[in-house]
């Protein structure tokens, strides 16, 4: 196509244009700030004028300037809005890998501040989080050289310390802000009734002998289920786009959206066919266009996949306070660790109601256990990559470590010693 004299002055008048809206935007930071420039940069006609003809040399890295600008506003307004429309907007963008897992994860666990009470939001949350822990790799496990938090997972799952580490410290992580009061205020177990918490709440002031005779029990039953139960590594953290993408705490390169002064007015025109491959495929698309183009597929599917493995619990109100203290011991695992007391006190009241039940039943009988919820739910954060009965043995241990603690205490301050 023959390029016009005022091409390229009218090309610079736009960049102009572009880089004050987004200095206004950036100075505002507002939600109706992010959303408006987001929308500019699907604008196919514009972007395709800044970034310019196909034959320049920064074409490549222009196309690819233009969509991370785009995706990194469309975060950040979807942060700000916690809607569902941000949400598909957002995991369009993970499907391009223009963004990591964690914006997703933000907005689920938003929309979870939103409706505490809802359950079919904290599965959608669970669902995207994926199982605990990665494949084990190494010879640690066999060497017993875990560390006590790899030791809580699934034989064949590890921690990748390193990673979670590094992941955490970036501005982007979906945890950042919800470390501090999740547990007090959304995780803790004691809001899903008097009874199931008063149970929970005695976790670490049980015997250590009746703690290690629930930790039997459980272990042979769940240890005769999980043969038949391979661990798919498919959905593990190093597999789930937590890497790729833009980063949340980087600076945004904006220098695609200077004129070059350097240009030559007389570039070799480009041809029709190939602008008109550029301009489909690279620039950033509308989010009328995802919403034309949502199958269903991706991660909705895995979500629904997902959800659907969760325990078929008998449906009752105990069915749904069980179902939600398997979701904050997962959550829980997530957000902080394996060891916080949560977990520890939500799988002990899970076992110990399966130990009363079995001894009700048939105490001689391990096949009983598998008709129970919370046996049910004990399986199910086996499968998801907990180690329940090293969970159970630790509680043990601490158990019998502060008996001890406390005999030697009342030693020191009997009155025989004391000289009475």
């Amino acid at each position: 196509r023959l390029q016009l004299s005022s091409f390229q002055k009218v090309r610079k008048q736009v960049m102009d244009c572009a880089l004050k809206l987004v200095n206004i935007v950036h100075e505002q930071k507002s939600q109706r700030g992010y959303l408006s420039l987001s929308s500019f940069l699907e604008w196919s006609e514009v972007i395709a004028l800044i970034v310019g003809p196909s034959s320049t040399s920064i074409v490549t890295n222009g196309w690819i300037q233009a969509r991370r600008f785009h995706a990194y506003h469309t975060v950040q307004w979807a942060r700000r809005e916690k809607t569902n429309a941000a949400l598909t907007r957002v995991e369009e963008l993970l499907r391009w890998k223009e963004v990591s897992m964690d914006p997703v994860l933000d907005i689920r666990a938003s929309l979870v501040e939103n409706t505490p009470g809802d359950l079919e939001q904290w599965k959608k949350l669970v669902s995207a989080l994926g199982p605990v822990g990665t494949e084990c790799k190494c010879s640690d496990r066999v060497n017993g050289t875990q560390c006590h938090l790899c030791k809580r997972l699934r034989k064949g799952l590890c921690i990748n310390h390193k990673f979670l580490q590094e992941r955490k410290e970036k501005m982007g992580w979906w945890g950042t802000s919800r470390l501090p009061w999740w547990d007090t205020h959304l995780l803790h177990l004691p809001f899903i009734g008097k009874k199931l918490s008063a149970d929970a709440s005695s976790a670490f002031t049980e015997r250590p002998k009746f703690v290690f005779r629930v930790s039997s029990v459980v272990e042979k039953v769940l240890s005769n289920e999980l043969k038949h139960t391979p661990i798919d590594t498919f959905f593990y953290e190093d597999k789930r786009s937590y890497s790729v993408g833009i980063s949340m705490d980087q600076d945004i390169d904006t220098h695609w959206l200077h004129y070059p002064e350097d240009f030559d007015d007389h570039d070799e025109d480009e041809d029709e066919e190939d602008a008109e491959n550029y301009f489909n495929s690279d620039l950033p698309s509308t989010f009328a266009e995802v919403l034309e183009q949502d199958d269903g597929e991706g991660l909705e599917d895995d979500e629904e996949n997902a959800s659907t493995s969760f325990p078929q619990l008998s449906r009752t109100r105990e069915g749904e306070l069980l179902t939600s203290i398997c979701i904050k011991v997962f959550v829980t695992c997530h957000l902080y660790d394996v060891s916080h007391s949560i977990v520890t006190s939500g799988i002990w009241l899970l076992a110990k109601r399966v130990w009363e039940k079995q001894r009700k039943e048939d105490e001689s009988s391990s096949e009983v256990a598998k008709d129970f919820d919370e046996f049910r739910c004990l399986l199910w954060l086996s499968v998801m990559g907990l180690n329940v009965p090293q969970i159970l043995f630790d509680l043990y241990q601490a158990n019998e470590q502060a008996k001890i603690a406390r005999r030697k205490k009342r030693r020191r301050t009997s009155p025989a010693k004391m000289g009475y």
